[in-house]
């Protein structure tokens, strides 16, 4: 199993900051939301797997990756420093 972090910077036209928050609606466990000054960042955690499996037309091998949304992220020393 991979773990991915997926981290979205984005440039605000306006100034200001945010807590870090949780995603929201049913993301709320899988990532985090935070601005500073003018730029925000989207952090979202997902998790894939790799297969190896043998095709049989030419015995070589072959992979197969699948997709998985259940992986949450938590990052206990970010939320611990803004509450």
């Amino acid at each position: 199993m991979l773990a991915h972090l997926i981290v979205t910077v984005a440039k605000l036209e306006k100034t200001g900051w945010a807590i870090p928050d949780r995603l929201r609606g049913s993301e709320s466990a899988k990532g985090y939301v935070l601005s500073a000054d003018t730029t925000k960042l989207w952090l979202r955690s997902y998790a894939s797997n790799l297969f190896e499996f043998e095709d049989e037309e030419d015995d070589a091998a072959r992979y197969h990756n699948t997709f998985t949304d259940d992986m949450e992220l938590e990052i206990p020393a970010l939320e611990r420093r803004f509450m």
